[in-house]
């Protein structure tokens, strides 16, 4: 059984999901039982989803090392974070970005976004924004991003938000038809994907 947070990064270590010392800085400061409710703190630190409220979760720690590998986040970096939920993201994100970079993160659910708000707090982070608001009424209003972290599922990633990334910005969303997809944008026109199987997020909501 997994009882702390340092034996969970070890576990993600050693099932070779996490590999850069960068984010497991992040993850070790950004103890995902801070985030958790207290009902399920003694599950804090297990490797499958734990709910928020309402249905919604917080992501299980080997998908969101996954997603922030493949997202590849660097000192200075502006990024946006769609469906910031309890906040655990937003906040690795605000370490790996540093100082010199800004979190940009909107949660639609209120009882999530109050959670999520009060979560980010703690740390008194001052390069996260964190808005309970539909994420496309705001993805425009702090552009262009370096990277884009989702944790929503689109039915498709909407043309206007990967026209928000930099030449060579990455976005890193899932689907609803199962997969993860990291998308880099190679120039003003044209995008390479890749794709990974096998997730399930909560659909995106505006």
């Amino acid at each position: 059984m997994i009882s702390s947070n340092q034996e969970m990064i070890e576990y993600l270590e050693s099932n070779g999901v996490l590999k850069s010392l960068r984010l497991k800085s992040a993850l070790e400061y950004a103890d995902r039982k801070k985030f958790v409710v207290s009902h399920y703190k003694d599950s804090a630190y297990f490797d499958f989803p734990i709910e928020i409220t309402g249905g919604q979760t917080i992501s299980q720690p080997s998908t969101v090392a996954f997603m922030l590998e493949l997202l590849d986040v660097k000192n200075g970096n502006n990024v946006l974070d769609i469906g910031a939920g309890s906040g655990w993201v937003s906040v690795i994100l605000s370490k790996l970005v540093g100082q010199n970079g800004k979190v940009y993160a909107f949660e639609i659910n209120k009882r999530i976004g109050k959670i999520g708000q009060q979560n980010i707090n703690q740390f008194a982070r001052n390069n996260i924004y964190y808005e309970v608001i539909d994420a496309k009424q705001k993805w425009q209003n702090y552009l262009p991003y370096d990277r884009i972290h989702s944790a929503a599922a689109f039915a498709r990633i909407p043309e206007d938000l990967l026209n928000t990334l930099v030449i060579n910005g990455i976005i890193i969303a899932p689907t609803q038809d199962g997969f993860i997809r990291k998308i880099t944008r190679l120039n003003k026109n044209n995008f390479h994907e890749e794709r990974f199987y096998g997730f399930s997020f909560v659909p995106f909501h505006n």
